[in-house]
């Protein structure tokens, strides 16, 4: 019997949602603050949308703002206020933490 991995045949949901794992851009740091700097590159886990596009728009659904949580070696550190267009979203089919994915090291 053949085990059926429904990540080959649904594909992933578009919509940026709570416990998604985003990376954020390096270069985004609008009022050069040092604790997004620090995270400029790495990964982090979505722990709040705030704010989403409407059914009328383009990407009904979407989320536009929200909290993105980065580990530290002292626990996490949480950076609200973070654009849509301020990060990369991390897809890994095989649902594996593999260190070339995520680029942390």
């Amino acid at each position: 019997m053949k085990i059926i991995k429904l990540t080959d045949f649904k594909g992933e949901d578009p919509i940026l949602r709570k416990g998604d794992l985003v990376r954020l851009l390096e270069d985004y740091n609008p009022e050069e603050i040092e604790l997004i700097e620090q995270c400029a590159g790495y990964c982090g886990f979505v722990t709040e949308v705030k704010q989403r596009y409407g059914e009328d728009s383009e990407a009904p659904g979407q989320a536009i703002n929200f909290t993105i949580a980065f580990p530290f070696e002292d626990g996490w550190v949480e950076i609200s206020d973070i654009p849509i267009f301020a990060i990369r979203r991390i897809l890994n089919k095989d649902l594996k933490i593999q260190e070339e994915a995520y680029g942390n090291e």
